[in-house]
């Protein structure tokens, strides 16, 4: 005796869909799509890898400047002046762009003076830092004002 065996049901083989209706299936779609907010659009670039502007002292909506950022520009400040026999001080950040490449690295663009200067008198630098699991390197850190044109501080 054969046991018995159950019937599928078959799936059409092919649907025909004219073109009118892939077209209005197509935007139906789209427009289902959501807008990703800027948090979420920043979370994705810092887990996918990408490049973000993290603080931009113009723009109200980056302008936090967390301790990890802060001790990076002083590092490289430091850097500088360590390197050059200078004793500059950070007045403010101008711009940091991060970059997220098995770690962490930043493009800042930074105002500093000496102690005896005014504010109006700050020199605008530019550095790259790397900060990766085992160390942070600063890769250079120079001054944009003496800079031939063809070096303009970091655009986003």
């Amino acid at each position: 005796m054969k046991p018995k065996t159950k019937k599928r049901k078959l799936l059409k083989k092919s649907i025909r869909v004219s073109r009118s209706e892939r077209k209005k299936s197509s935007e139906e779609k789209s427009k289902k799509r959501r807008k990703l907010s800027e948090e979420e659009l920043m979370e994705r670039t810092m887990i996918y890898g990408g490049t973000i502007v993290e603080y931009d002292r113009d723009d109200s909506s980056r302008y936090f400047l967390g301790e990890d950022l802060e001790s990076l520009v002083n590092l490289a400040i430091d850097f500088y002046n360590t390197n050059n026999c200078k004793d500059y001080r950070l007045v403010h950040l101008v711009r940091a762009i991060y970059h997220s490449c098995q770690g962490s690295l930043y493009y800042m663009t930074m105002k500093a003076k000496l102690p005896n200067q005014d504010d109006s008198d700050a020199v605008t630098f530019e550095a790259k830092v790397y900060e990766g699991i085992p160390d942070t390197v600063v890769h250079y850190v120079r001054v944009l004002d003496d800079a031939p044109a063809a070096l303009a501080p970091l655009a986003a």
